[in-house]
C-alpha cells in the first residue's frame, strides 16, 4: 500500500492519492503513518524512497481534509 501511494506522490497525483486511500479506507488508519514515518527515519538521507514518503507524510492533513470534504468524487 505505501509503495502505491508513493507511486502517487511520485507523479504528483494528490488526488489520486486522496481517492485511493478513501476507496480503500486506509487515509485515516493511524498504522499506515506511523508505519511511513518509521521507514522514513530509517532509510538515509537522500534516498529518492525516503524523500517520497517524507513528502506523502507531509501531504497527509491535506489527504485528510479531502476526505472529510467530500470532494474526491464531485
Amino acid at each position: 500500500m505505501l509503495h502505491r501511494c508513493c507511486t502517487f506522490r511520485d507523479k504528483g497525483d494528490t488526488g489520486g492519492l486522496s481517492e485511493y486511500l478513501t476507496r480503500n479506507g486506509h487515509g485515516r488508519n493511524e498504522k499506515l503513518w506511523t508505519v511511513a514515518q518509521a521507514i522514513s527515519e530509517v532509510l538515509p538521507d537522500g534516498d529518492k524512497e525516503k524523500q517520497l514518503l517524507q513528502g506523502l507524510l507531509n501531504q497527509r492533513d491535506k489527504v485528510e481534509e479531502e476526505m472529510e470534504e467530500g470532494r474526491l468524487f464531485s
